[in-house]
């Protein structure tokens, strides 16, 4: 930071005071190990379930990163094998959700280097964020944004001759960096509604789905999907015909694969703060996450993720006089 020309200390009056005393603040902690321990906590709340408690117990790879929970970690819970697989579901989808925008917004808090990034996050509004996070999505990044994004989270816009990261490798784990900031915001913008319904109210329904399609002449199943899913009540606007259509939206989900990308997401705000930090609050070294994996290596389901059904069609109300 800059400092004043007489005495070599802020004036009062500089914004640049405030920025400095805003920035120890920011800096003083980092946002990743609150995702640490609710990622945690649900671990060993899903290793009670029965279909994932194998896999915990066992040990779990989520994109490089080995976990396990042991035997002597686990709840004591009344709650029936449904109840608790709808709360592992929709507490691994709202955590996803939630370090995944919290990761985008410290990203564009820290773009181009501003004065203050927590003032740049407190300013962003939701209408803005999402058009961001919709420009983030794409996957195919301008040599800009991709400069941008070795800046936040390989500490450069360019390699610096010392970095760890060889010259050979560089633009390798580049691609892969930009391959998971722009898979996130993708998942985050299909998971907004569901996101949405379930953080404010809880207006969602987590349940194991079963959904089959028949050949209608030998009735046999062609496609089908069964497993955790989340059900909201959806719709898009209006349409020209002033018509607003309301869809119950199904959207199956694989915890494991929400769980091994909220992991990564939480090591990436990690990455984002611990560089802002180092310049922000020189002195500080930096901890750099470089994942192993592209977002598509990792173990996904097959079969169809998303089915909607229409429930409701409003007719928009005239504006005028039904007369004129």
């Amino acid at each position: 930071m800059g400092h004043g020309a007489d005495d070599g200390h802020l004036d009062e009056d500089d914004p640049r005071a405030s920025f400095e005393r805003i920035n120890e603040r920011f800096y003083d902690g980092s946002p990743a190990p609150y995702f640490d321990h609710r990622l945690n906590n649900l671990f060993v709340v899903a290793a009670a379930d029965q279909r994932y408690g194998p896999q915990l117990r066992a040990g779990l790879d989520l994109a490089g990163a080995q976990v396990s929970v042991g035997e002597d970690e686990y709840i004591a819970s009344h709650m029936s094998d449904e109840d608790l697989r709808q709360f592992v579901t929709a507490e691994s989808l709202i955590l996803h959700s939630h370090a995944s925008e919290t990761l985008l917004r410290l990203f564009i808090a820290h773009e181009g280097r501003p004065g203050c990034p927590w003032l740049v996050m407190a300013n962003l509004g939701m209408h803005r964020f999402w058009e961001i996070a919709e420009s983030l999505s794409s996957p195919a990044w301008s040599p800009s944004m991709r400069a941008v994004t070795a800046d936040l989270l390989l500490g450069g816009a360019e390699r610096p001759s010392d970095h760890p990261i060889p010259a050979s490798e560089w633009e390798e784990v580049l691609d892969r960096l930009c391959a998971w900031i722009a898979h996130l915001a993708s998942a985050l913008r299909t998971n907004r509604h569901n996101y949405n319904a379930a953080k404010h109210g809880f207006a969602a329904k987590a349940s194991t789905t079963l959904a089959q399609f028949l050949e209608a002449d030998t009735n046999t199943a062609v496609i089908g999907h069964e497993g955790p899913s989340i059900e909201a009540l959806t719709h898009d606007g209006w349409n020209l015909d002033g018509e607003r259509v309301w869809s119950l939206s199904t959207r199956w989900y694989d915890p494991p694969t929400l769980w091994a990308e909220t992991d990564m997401a939480i090591r990436l705000i990690e990455t984002v703060w611990s560089l802002g930090r180092s310049r922000y609050c020189a002195g500080e070294p930096a901890s750099l996450r470089v994942p192993s994996l592209t977002p598509g290596e990792l173990s996904h389901p097959h079969g169809i993720t998303h089915w909607s059904e229409t429930v409701l069609i409003q007719q928009r109300p005239p504006t005028y006089p039904a007369s004129m």
